[in-house]
């Protein structure tokens, strides 16, 4: 692990055999793992600083990703993860992530959103009430064209699959982990482009928690862009949890 003189942070992971699927290829939900574990090292390498903000009562709360991918690694391969925080606006604070192979040949890229929320308000809280120094490094230009947008409604929410917010679904504030939604999402896609298909993008709009026992339904279908499937997580009163969409490199 190393912290670079910008404020960059690099970390190495080992393919596992569990991150992998039939053809001993990662899963491209792992890589959103990586990401996430990644950030939490650079927290940790910074002496925690990142988590003081729960000192504070505050919590950090994910309200996007977006990703792009250009190959997957095989099972056993490295992949190292830099990560940096970019700073943000008046509510909305930007990480970068991007992830290299061997012959360090780029794997893939993507920017996370986050806001500061109250535990006791569950309100957002303004940027100036950040109770500690982070720091900060540059989004840089290729990074900036993924800061996570607004997706838009969809107008077919019917079907789907049926999901139970089980414990192991949980994140450390109690709830469902934002890499979940993405294997929730990518289940309603045809057998064919999963196995098939290598993932181009994928952006997630997080809109409401889910926590312990509660039921929701992922459901997907074709965009008017072809090689594109819009997503969406529903709660069981029809609560939208989770907007997203996916591209799909060409076979």
């Amino acid at each position: 692990m190393m912290i670079s003189k910008n404020n960059r942070f690099t970390t190495t992971f080992q393919v596992p055999s569990w991150d992998c699927g039939p053809l001993g290829r990662m899963f491209p939900v792992a890589m959103l793992r990586y990401f996430q574990e990644a950030a939490v090292r650079h927290s940790d390498a910074e002496d925690g600083v990142f988590d003081q903000v729960m000192d504070h009562g505050l919590f950090w709360a994910m309200t996007g990703i977006k990703m792009t991918l250009e190959v997957l690694p095989m099972r056993g391969e490295k992949v190292s993860v830099t990560t940096w925080h970019a700073g943000g606006d008046r509510l909305l604070f930007n990480r970068a992530y991007t992830a290299r192979g061997k012959d360090n040949r780029l794997l893939g890229a993507g920017v996370s959103s986050w806001v500061l929320v109250n535990g006791d308000t569950r309100r957002m809280v303004r940027a100036s009430a950040l109770p500690v120094t982070l720091p900060e490094s540059e989004l840089g230009p290729a990074h900036e064209a993924l800061i996570p947008k607004r997706l838009g409604k969809m107008d077919k929410l019917d079907n789907g699959i049926s999901w139970l917010a089980g414990f192991r679904d949980l994140d450390t504030n109690g709830h469902v982990n934002n890499v979940r939604y993405a294997e929730w999402i990518l289940e309603t896609l045809p057998d064919q482009v999963l196995l098939n298909r290598h993932l181009a993008f994928l952006e997630l709009e997080f809109k409401s928690e889910l926590r312990l026992g509660d039921q929701a339904r992922s459901v997907g279908f074709p965009a008017d862009t072809p090689s594109v499937y819009d997503h969406a997580v529903v709660k069981n009163d029809g609560t939208l949890a989770c907007r997203a969409r996916s591209g799909w490199h060409p076979e």
